[in-house]
């Protein structure tokens, strides 16, 4: 894969622009002014003592005298050092630093072993080229990106709640997926999309991603309980993270909030309320912010018809609905929860979809 492409990808996901090598950015000085690290672009004057901007195009640099205290965005070692733990996961080498701090040194902007900013690019694409520890570091980042990793065991809802029927449910399929697409520089978008190969294994040793579908074939009440399943969607109609079992076992909750919630805060930078109209209004004393129509919201409207069915921990019935018409400000958040919450509601504690559209959650 390109690395270009993965570095593309990479500065996608919001990291330091220096610190990985990302083209461009801005970061901040020890006053807090805002420092414009495009190549090439103008340099505002920061009266800061050593340093020099080349309009030739390679950039700002700082010599060995002035390095470290007064603006760390400019300190190549202190860069090498970010990228190193975040792509390779583990501190330069002594090596490393003495090469780095002699480009420093010698200040040069020719492409040569004396020009800080090639030495520096250079370093980045060789950790981007080894690909078992950027590939482990990946998933790595995105099992803590997920908050998720092991196993987990909980049961399927259409059976008695009990220890024998509980299902085991991997927790790595979702950070591989995730740091897979990363490291090859895929388009992130099919992080939701994929219709198959949504749980595909990693083997830390060699850096090999190995391909994985999350079908099981098995009927709900009828999936093991010595190994980690799958699920019940047949490949080719899997949505890529979004269906896949451990994510949706791991964010199981009441009316998939959730899984909700964790999608809008990872993959939208953003948390509830998560729409807000330009023209809010002021319903029985309380601020409605929310774009909807008030009465779209499931909650406001005629309580839900449906049979009264098991659920983990007891039943549900009409008599369980909940009108929250007396706490308006609830809305803000639940306008966007309850419109998406039928995206979940049909996948169970271990991911497995009820084929009838029942809530499982």
């Amino acid at each position: 894969m390109n690395i270009n492409s993965r570095l593309s990808t990479l500065c996608a996901l919001g990291l330091s622009a220096l610190a990985v090598g990302c083209d461009g950015g801005t970061a901040q000085d020890g006053s807090g002014t805002s420092v414009n690290l495009q190549h090439g672009g103008a340099m505002p004057n920061l009266n800061l003592p050593g340093y020099q901007y080349r309009p030739s195009g390679t950039g700002i640099n700082n010599n060995a005298g002035s390095a470290g205290t007064t603006d760390l965005s400019v300190d190549y070692n202190l860069a090498l050092r970010s990228a190193t733990i975040k792509l390779r996961g583990d501190l330069p080498t002594l090596t490393e630093m003495r090469q780095m701090q002699a480009a420093v040194t010698a200040n040069l902007s020719d492409g040569s072993a004396g020009d800080p900013q090639a030495v520096y690019a250079g370093f980045i694409n060789a950790l981007i080229a080894d690909t078992p520890r950027f590939n482990n570091q990946m998933v790595v980042f995105w099992r803590n990106q997920l908050r998720m990793g092991g196993t987990i065991s909980s049961p399927l809802a259409d059976l008695v709640v009990s220890a024998a029927n509980n299902r085991t449910v991997d927790l790595e399929t979702a950070p591989t997926l995730m740091g897979r697409l990363t490291a090859t520089g895929a388009d992130m978008r099919t992080a939701f999309t994929q219709t198959t190969n949504n749980c595909p294994k990693f083997t830390p040793s060699t850096g090999a991603f190995i391909d994985g579908n999350c079908f099981t074939g098995a009927a709900v009440a009828g999936s093991n309980t010595a190994t980690a399943m799958g699920n019940n969607v047949a490949e080719g109609s899997q949505a890529g993270i979004l269906t896949n079992p451990g994510f949706l076992a791991q964010y199981y909750s009441n009316l998939g909030f959730r899984r909700q919630r964790i999608i809008e805060e990872v993959f939208a930078c953003n948390r509830f309320p998560a729409e807000i109209s330009p023209t809010p209004q002021i319903i029985n004393s309380s601020l409605y912010s929310a774009p909807w129509p008030l009465k779209t919201i499931t909650s406001n409207a005629a309580p839900p018809t449906y049979t009264t069915r098991r659920i983990i921990g007891g039943t549900v019935s009409n008599q369980d609905y909940v009108d929250f018409n007396v706490e308006q400000g609830c809305y803000n958040c639940h306008t966007t929860m309850n419109h998406r919450a039928p995206l979940f509601m049909a996948f169970d504690a271990v991911g497995f979809f009820d084929t009838a559209g029942r809530s499982m959650v």
